[in-house]
């Protein structure tokens, strides 16, 4: 497998005492505990080989192994630290060359497991505060091996975002890690550099660049249009629209995005490897129409956080994720639970539960308190399980041949129901709809033995 090395800009591991106040700062390093296993599954008493890593987690073995100790190839390990961060959200992003699994307080965030994607640059965005216990588990199975992660605050701008032009930073690396070589002014993103390097200071290959304007715009829906050689991701208010950090010969990609009226940051960022340079990047109004508010007065919950799950129940665990609402957004509430912690939302398409810290309420004191009783959530014993970063097919049977449901948002909750002979695909609910799931794509938060399910297809 292609390997491509990263400058990581990680988080200070700080000392959290009556003396100090510890804060984190993604220009700082962590210290890092690892263990190696000579196997696929952190299996044994006792590691092989442990280590620490005090200037990040930012390692390339290349075709060899972390030590004499450890085979080349089929190992695993784990890496650990803590860490306190300041209340803010935080964008974490990693490169594993096989698999990784990303673990914040011991919640799986992030996941490659079992569907490795070497020459990718995958991204999160978690709202975090105070001591912080930050686990990454690893997994090579054969060619190259290298980790690395690094995080960065996203409301710590380290330049004045312009308004009409576009302030563009370029990095000599391939993970954005500062400083920036270069510090511009430009009209677009839009360039073709074709196999030379983009300023004199800056190499051909291997490297980043990131825009960023503010704009505003007439409330509709707005055509983004990114054609880029390599990668190229865009944000809209540090929500990601299109997020293709990866090598890729011209790939293009359309999205449809709905924004309110108002002033906006849109954000691209571009990941150049080897050979060919270019990015074309557009904006076109598309329509002028909004879509529909709450009339004024009436029981509302507005979402301060960048993304939030609406859930079955009115609480994080043993529920299911019926859709995933964005920063902004606003919904008609229509009920709350007693302790007034949850309340229930109306999108749409679904009637679920946001949690109280997470949104701004209005006029909810009147709206009724439904009965958690009767508003169940998932039963102790009922499997679930969580779709890894990519969007997942839905499909009517255990098969790719099978018609496609549509397709499964990175990181749902889904329940399982069964399996078919060998485990290979999993049949689950999914937004009130049954179908099936390629295992490969799923992980597990706790250990599930799946050919105990019965089988159903």
């Amino acid at each position: 497998m292609r390997r491509f090395k990263f400058l990581v800009a990680a988080v200070a591991l700080m000392v959290l005492s009556a003396a100090v106040v510890p804060t984190a700062s993604a220009q700082n390093t962590a210290t890092w505990k690892a263990q190696f296993y000579n196997n696929l599954f952190l299996s044994g008493f006792n590691p092989a080989f442990e280590t620490t890593y005090t200037n990040g987690l930012n390692v390339d073995w290349g075709a060899g192994s972390p030590d004499a100790s450890i085979q080349a190839d089929n190992f695993s390990a784990r890496f650990s630290t803590d860490v306190f961060f300041n209340a803010s959200t935080y964008r974490f992003s990693i490169r594993a060359d096989d698999e990784f699994q990303l673990r914040i307080n011991d919640n799986i965030v992030l996941s490659t497991m079992n569907a490795g994607q070497p020459s990718t640059v995958l991204t999160i965005d978690l709202n975090l505060s105070g001591a912080t216990k930050l686990q990454v588990d690893y997994r090579e199975r054969t060619g190259g091996a290298s980790i690395s992660l690094t995080w960065a605050d996203l409301n710590v701008v380290e330049q004045p975002v312009p308004t009409g032009t576009w302030l563009a930073e370029y990095f000599p690396n391939t993970s954005l890690a500062q400083p920036a070589a270069a510090i511009l002014n430009e009209s677009s993103p839009t360039h073709n550099w074709g196999f030379s390097a983009p300023l004199p200071n800056m190499p051909a290959e291997y490297w980043t660049a990131r825009w960023r304007t503010s704009q505003v715009f007439a409330g509709g829906t707005y055509r983004f249009r990114a054609k880029a050689d390599d990668g190229v991701r865009v944000f809209v208010d540090n929500v990601a629209i299109i997020d293709r950090f990866v090598e890729s010969p011209g790939a293009e990609h359309i999205v449809d995005y709905a924004i309110g009226a108002g002033t906006h940051v849109i954000t691209v960022e571009y990941l150049e490897l080897y050979n060919n340079a270019f990015i074309e990047f557009s904006i076109t109004q598309l329509t002028s129409t909004g879509s529909p508010q709450p009339p004024a007065g009436s029981p509302t919950a507005t979402v301060r956080a960048f993304v939030l799950n609406v859930r079955s129940a009115p609480s994080a665990v043993n529920t299911l994720v019926l859709k995933k609402i964005k920063l902004g957004e606003t919904y008609p509430v229509v009920g709350r639970n007693a302790a007034g912690t949850w309340f229930k939302i109306n999108t749409g398409d679904v009637q679920g539960w946001v949690s109280g810290g997470w949104v701004i309420t209005a006029n909810v004191s009147g709206v009724p308190v439904l009965s958690e009783s009767t508003e169940s959530g998932v039963p102790s014993s009922t499997v679930l399980v969580e779709t890894v970063g990519v969007r997942l097919n839905f499909r009517a049977g255990p098969s790719t041949d099978a018609a496609s449901l549509g397709l499964i948002a990175p990181f749902s909750t889904l329940k399982v129901l069964g399996r078919n002979a060998d485990a290979s695909w999993l049949q689950v609910e999914y937004a009130g709809q049954v179908g099936w799931v390629a295992f490969a794509f799923v992980t597990a938060s706790t250990p599930v033995n799946f050919f105990t399910l019965p089988v159903t297809g």
